[in-house]
């Protein structure tokens, strides 16, 4: 079985690096991404974003950006990953379609870039921009664990930020959406940056 997976997943990657679309380069990024494989994924990411500038596709400029960004930041590259998630954000916020959902998921990426540089101000700022576009969405209906999750974070650049008495509320909001789905796994799984990438 292991085997017979190894076998697509070879014929899997093989056939998206002679992938002629920005779609199928960001899908091979996200890929090698999942595998941890960060120099592999940054380099299909930056050929997405070439190919996506090369045929007006602003979208997945935007979209591999965002992946460019992650990897970038798995790699400790936090100025790059800082820099290609505010252009990511600045193209989606010009688009005339755009997706609040995917915008948020950038502002929150780029609060963890701030994070993990403890710069807890500017954290703030993109926490405060980025959680009530969540409860905008239902997320605590939707997707309580995933939001608690998130809440945590949040509570954590509040307390850096001298905010105790919200961080406090925001606890207190997390154990209560823990305690009233004991049963329930995140559907959106959020990570943050680690400053040890060697």
């Amino acid at each position: 079985m292991k085997l017979i997976f190894l076998v697509i997943l070879t014929l899997v990657t093989g056939c998206a690096s002679t992938s002629h679309t920005s779609q199928e380069l960001n899908w091979s990024g996200n890929i090698a991404y999942d595998q941890m494989q960060y120099d592999v994924a940054k380099n299909y990411y930056e050929k997405a974003i070439q190919l996506a500038k090369s045929s007006n596709d602003t979208e997945y400029e935007a979209i591999a950006m965002y992946g460019l960004a992650k990897a970038n930041g798995r790699l400790c590259n936090f100025k790059q990953a800082e820099s290609l998630l505010k252009k990511s954000i600045q193209i989606r916020n010009n688009l005339s379609d755009t997706d609040n959902a995917k915008i948020t998921q950038n502002i929150f990426e780029l609060g963890r870039i701030y994070i993990v540089q403890k710069d807890w101000g500017m954290a703030l700022v993109q926490y405060e921009k980025a959680v009530p576009m969540l409860e905008k969405f239902d997320m605590e209906e939707i997707d309580p664990i995933g939001y608690s999750n998130v809440l945590s974070e949040y509570s954590q650049v509040l307390k850096h930020s001298d905010a105790s008495d919200k961080a406090k509320s925001i606890d207190s909001k997390i154990r209560e959406l823990k305690e009233k789905n004991p049963n329930n796994k995140a559907g959106y799984v959020s990570e943050l940056y680690s400053s040890n990438c060697t």
